[in-house]
């Protein structure tokens, strides 16, 4: 039943928001690689060469089981975080606490190349700067809808 109300309020938010995909297309649940794993997103909208990856999320209880592992390797397959929207259902949750979110990451390994890839050049190469990047642009990729 609750798979079902997901898909439902995915549907609901892409019928509802038709500016944000009109003219693209989209694919639904597609498996991508990040690194040597496999990535499944709910969402993969393309225009051209260009792609954003969604993941819809209608929980209430935060962070969402695997938020570390998906959001790492959605690090992976993105070059940019404009290309990275996690969106929550609203019906279900009033606020994200990112602080919440930067505790699970603190709890996994994070792999140096992944660091590297997204920090500013100036920045030391550490797990610590990459969670304060993250903290720092948090609001870009996590948002209630």
């Amino acid at each position: 039943m609750l798979f079902t109300e997901d898909k439902r309020w995915i549907q609901r938010y892409i019928l509802e928001h038709p500016d944000e995909f009109k003219g693209r297309t989209l694919t639904f649940e597609s498996r991508l690689d990040a690194g040597e794993t496999v990535r499944r997103v709910d969402v993969v909208v393309s225009f051209g060469e260009d792609m954003i990856y969604y993941e819809f999320k209608s929980v209430k209880n935060l962070p969402p089981s695997n938020f570390a592992t998906q959001f790492l390797k959605d690090l992976e397959i993105a070059d940019n975080l404009d290309q990275i929207k996690w969106y929550f259902d609203g019906s279900k949750i009033s606020r994200l606490d990112k602080e919440v979110f930067l505790r699970e990451l603190e709890k996994v390994e994070i792999d140096q190349e992944l660091i590297n890839k997204w920090l500013p050049e100036e920045d030391i190469p550490g797990k610590e700067n990459f969670l304060i990047f993250v903290r720092n642009n948090f609001e870009k990729v996590f948002k209630i809808k």
